[in-house]
């Protein structure tokens, strides 16, 4: 007989997979990043669910800090612009084109 799991255990371990998917997509994508040529800069950050975060950056001299954080939003919202806004919106992540 199968031992009943109760709702909150279950749902416990879901969100630790997914935090470890996560966790595994973040490193692939960094790494995936830091091996195109010519690098001057990056930006990383990371939020939570109550909407906490935690960022790093180095402008590596390549540009002013104060320009950083507008580069970044710009950047982030042309890339966010290459993809159906619905399925962005709705959570569903946009295919790798391989950049």
């Amino acid at each position: 007989m199968v031992k009943p799991v109760s709702l909150s255990v279950h749902r416990n371990t879901q969100a630790r997979r997914k935090q470890k998917e996560l966790s595994k997509q973040i490193v692939q994508d960094v790494k995936r990043m830091a091996s195109q040529k010519n690098i001057s800069g990056y930006v990383i950050m990371v939020w939570n669910k109550d909407w906490g975060y935690r960022c790093t950056w180095d402008s590596g001299g390549s540009m002013p800090a104060n320009v950083i954080p507008e580069f970044t939003k710009v950047s982030l919202l042309r890339e966010l612009n290459k993809y159906d806004m619905e399925l962005v919106l709705n959570g569903l992540p946009p295919e790798d084109d391989g950049a």
